[in-house]
């Protein structure tokens, strides 16, 4: 089903692992082999509030780790930088095949911190590699091994090779977050001292500025000097997230001020990272305009889906990866289209108790040539004007004319749609029909918008294409 090296770590071993630390103290955790999540349900039960992110390869585990609410930020961890995001700690359980090249990475992305990682004994036993050789080395330098014979043995998937518990420790001297080294805050004098100076002075003769004042005009310089630097980086920001999140730009601010708000100094370009490659997520979505064969349900369903993907590292590999799927899939999602219209079209049908009339045109299992859908304009009984009711009316029959483009070929941006022929007709406050591309309409003052069909052959294949999908296709269609 799963990976052939998808080997969970037993819940023992993972608290065996999580004692040797005190939790309380990290700010930041990667599980960089996240499997279904049980070192991040381990992390869970022994701290209230966990910030754990995880890389996972298999799409299948990523499902099982979305529903658990773990954001993902990579698939393949060695082809994670870690770039923008902060790690105090790591706690993994990497591939036995490949354990000594992810420890290796692990180390190289940590700032500072430590390391938790179960490894096949023999990578530490047999060190025949350069890279086993080096990772030896970078143990007897920064840390320690216990070993654990046939730990797996018992477990979900079991396995009789002996593991390695590696625990790393990683200092550094000159930390990359440490943004006031080397600034220094003089303490001022004592107000007495002050006012010593203050009776000494003879009158009439040049007044020495105190220690305390001279360090407050400095300060003072100094600060407007900061913001000056402070305005050339918010300029060069801007810069570049202007043509990155487009629409949403006017966002910035409000991220920026966010981000500075997280009381430890390391994660503040983390919490900005995140928010930011949420956005470029959604922007990328918008500028591709696949939104544009999309019915309004499917996007709420995308949206979903592009939170998640939010998560993840806004990389060429990702993003390919995204749009892939999506060309992969988008003759289904064209197809499911088609299929949302005809399912709104044929809730208004005349045994539907939800509305207080029926109508026979309207079949519960069919769509008519004629459709009526209620409650889709209004009558102003201010001025007798009309207009689309508010309630999403306008993106529900956009999706009508995207179906039907679909059908027939067309593209969406060269008909004239429902939406643009009703609202140009709705200007001359005594008409009542107009037409679009599709369709001849009606609209009356009760709320009631009438759709009939121009083409008859278009009606006719929208009934047969989605009686073939749902496998109602009768025999005259055959």
């Amino acid at each position: 089903m799963f990976h052939p090296e998808f080997f969970p770590t037993p819940d023992w071993l993972a608290q065996e692992m999580l004692s040797r630390i005190n939790l309380h103290k990290f700010h930041s955790i990667l599980e960089p082999s996240a499997g279904k999540g049980d070192l991040v349900e381990a992390i869970r039960s022994r701290t209230r509030h966990p910030r754990v992110a995880c890389c996972e390869l298999d799409p299948e585990l990523q499902l099982i780790l979305n529903g658990k609410g773990v954001p993902i930020l990579n698939d393949d961890f060695l082809g994670f930088t870690g770039q923008g995001y902060y790690f105090d700690l790591i706690v993994m359980n990497p591939p036995f095949s490949q354990g000594a090249r992810h420890l290796l990475h692990a180390w190289d992305i940590l700032q500072e911190g430590q390391v938790l990682c179960l490894l096949n004994a023999e990578t530490i036993r047999n060190p025949y590699t350069e890279e086993r050789q080096l990772l030896a080395k970078l143990i007897a330098d920064h840390g320690e091994i216990q070993f654990f014979p046939r730990a797996f043995s018992d477990a979900e998937r079991s396995t009789e090779v002996d593991v390695a518990l590696v625990h790393l420790h990683k200092v550094q001297a000159n930390v990359a977050f440490d943004f006031l080294e080397g600034l220094q805050t003089p303490k001022p004098p004592a107000a007495e001292d002050f006012q010593t100076w203050f009776a000494n002075q003879s009158q009439g003769t040049a007044l020495e500025c105190p220690d305390f004042i001279r360090h407050m005009v400095g300060w003072q310089q100094a600060a407007v000097s900061t913001f000056q630097e402070l305005v050339k980086c918010y300029e060069r920001l801007n810069f570049y997230v202007q043509p990155l999140l487009q629409g949403c730009v006017y966002k910035l601010t409000s991220m920026i001020e966010s981000a500075l708000k997280e009381p430890t100094p390391a994660l503040r370009v983390t919490e900005f990272n995140v928010a930011l490659t949420d956005l470029a997520w959604q922007s990328l979505f918008q500028q591709t305009q696949f939104q544009k064969v999309l019915t309004a349900r499917m996007q709420e369903n995308f949206v979903k889906h592009r939170q998640l993907q939010g998560q993840k590292v806004f990389s060429e590999d990702n993003i390919r990866a995204l749009l892939e799927l999506l060309i992969d899939n988008q003759k289904s999602i064209l197809e499911q289209c088609v299929v949302d219209v005809f399912d709104t079209m044929c809730r208004y049908s005349a045994d539907n108790r939800v509305y207080r009339e029926g109508w026979k045109t309207n079949d519960k299992y069919e769509v008519g040539r004629k459709v009526i859908l209620p409650g889709f304009v209004e009558c102003s009984k201010y001025n007798q004007s009309f207009s689309l009711y508010y309630n999403r009316r306008d993106v529900w029959l956009n999706d009508v004319d995207k179906a039907l483009c679909m059908l027939t070929g067309q593209r969406l941006e060269e008909i004239l749609s429902i939406v643009d022929a009703l609202r140009e007709a709705f200007k001359d406050r005594s008409c009542r029909e107009t037409e679009s591309t599709f369709f001849k309409m009606r609209f009356f003052k009760k709320g009631t918008l009438h759709l009939v069909f121009k083409d008859v052959d278009l009606h006719r294949e929208l009934n047969r294409f989605v009686w073939g999908k749902k496998g109602w296709l009768r025999e005259e269609f055959e």
